[in-house]
């Protein structure tokens, strides 16, 4: 959030600061105003004492100030003939003192009544509950992703109110809460309370209490996502994931038979480097996204410092969508391959598994889904300079940044992959899938960020 939309102590940073910018000024101009017609009047008013000079000065200031404070000594008859400053300065003491008062009050409640007028007047918003990475997220991009929508978010903490967002503490009952974001009249609620069975448990409590209103809760674990939305669930109730959200959108966006197409290759073959949430559901999506009968075979690689882990798991999860480690027919499974390694350690077994499974069908896709302290961007890059050194692979690579890797976005499709036939085209097509925003060769593209996992996701 911006510092221009920030505003201060809830209140939005908009109309209503200058408004209270103006009451201040008001203020103090009306207070200033009234000194000096006080000041004034009371040098002309024979009932002041005259003499020593310092009592008729201590006089005259005490009775100065008084003009501030509503003094009885102001509502007094003034029958000097100089009573006109008294008079002016009277009324605007009194307006200043009226105003300090309605400005203290503001500043003392004001952002509650923002809070009621902004809950009052949303109808068909949206509402974000906890604190989890999707909840901020959603919350943060809200704007981006929605326009004009307005959107309540119940956090941990209360934040600056914007034009379209109130983040509200949480307090109470979720009942309270609920109806304190007025959950009922919203178009959608999202939940992430940062654990998995917590958000789920708190999303079943709000689709039983707002059957009428869509209910989203983010579930890191893809595989336990599907088995959720599976289970027979609550109305509007539905579960996503932030990993599903990314790999769907990704190959939608550039469908590894569209690659393979362009390659000439046998099998949609693709590449994950690293399997955790994010790898394993591209493996996931690719085998259900990317059926084609143009490229019906399918070869998924797999290299990560725990393969032997992360295989066992896999595997146990989705008994019927690999073939058998032994090579036994398994008529329409997928091809499978695990290496426990990394990229980084220049290994030539590593180099050697990959030339192997290339022999099949060369590598259509690679899919850099590592964890951002591991730096992702980092290693597709030096990973493209072991694929053109140890000829791996010529395909593109996508490398997941939840927020963005800085680089240029593509048009969806194959581009210009598989255009160059000798290596000395290749940096002639670079320069114009560049100038076009396409695909090309070894392109390195980012995928995964919030709008598109939350895109994917079909939010």
């Amino acid at each position: 959030m911006s510092d221009a939309e920030a505003g201060v102590s809830g209140r939005p940073a908009t109309r209503k600061s200058i408004f209270l910018i103006a009451i201040s000024a008001l203020a103090i101009l009306c207070g200033v105003a009234a000194l000096v017609l006080a000041a004034y009047g009371w040098m002309h008013e024979p009932e002041v004492t005259q003499s020593p000079i310092g009592m008729r000065i201590a006089d005259i200031t005490v009775r100065t100030i008084k003009v501030l404070l509503l003094s009885d000594i102001y509502y007094e008859p003034i029958e000097h003939v100089e009573k006109w400053p008294l008079e002016i300065a009277r009324a605007l003491g009194t307006a200043s003192s009226v105003l300090f008062g309605i400005r203290l009050l503001l500043y003392a409640i004001g952002s509650h009544i923002h809070a009621m007028w902004f809950r009052f007047r949303s109808s068909g918003h949206d509402v974000i509950i906890g604190s989890g990475p999707a909840a901020l997220e959603y919350a943060s991009r809200h704007g981006q992703l929605f326009g004009k929508r307005r959107a309540i978010h119940l956090a941990d903490e209360r934040a600056p109110t914007t034009k379209l967002l109130a983040t509200y503490a949480r307090s109470g009952t979720l009942k309270y809460q609920l109806r304190s974001a007025a959950a009922r009249r919203a178009k959608r609620i999202v939940v992430d309370e940062g654990d998995d069975s917590d958000t789920w448990q708190t999303a079943q409590a709000v689709a039983k209490a707002c059957a009428k209103t869509e209910v989203l809760a983010h579930i890191t674990d893809p595989w336990m996502r599907d088995r959720l939305s599976r289970e027979v669930p609550l109305a509007g109730l539905t579960p996503f994931s932030y990993a599903g959200g990314s790999a769907r959108q990704v190959m939608l966006a550039h469908p590894p038979y569209l690659l393979a197409q362009k390659l000439k290759a046998p099998a949609q073959h693709i590449l994950i480097v690293g399997f955790g949430q994010v790898g394993q559901s591209i493996a996931r999506e690719f085998v259900v996204t990317c059926v084609s009968p143009h490229v019906p075979e399918m070869m998924v690689t797999v290299v990560d410092p725990q393969a032997n882990r992360v295989e066992t798991d896999f595997r146990s999860r989705h008994p019927d969508l690999c073939k058998l480690k032994d090579g036994a027919s398994n008529a329409g499974h997928v091809d499978f391959g695990f290496f426990e390694g990394d990229f980084r350690l220049n290994d030539e077994k590593l180099f050697a598994f990959i030339r192997e499974r290339s022999k099949v069908a060369e590598i259509s896709a690679v899919y850099v889904a590592i964890d951002i302290e591991r730096r992702p961007l980092g290693l597709a890059l030096a990973l493209r300079g072991m694929a053109v050194q140890q000829k791996l692979f010529r395909a593109p690579v996508f490398v997941c940044a939840q927020h963005g890797a800085g680089l240029p976005t593509v048009h969806h499709g194959a581009g210009y992959v598989g255009d160059a036939v000798e290596p000395k085209d290749r940096i002639e097509l670079e320069r114009k899938a560049g100038q076009d925003a396409r695909l090309c060769d070894l392109r390195i593209v980012s995928f995964g960020s919030w709008p598109e996992a939350f895109d994917g996701a079909g939010l």
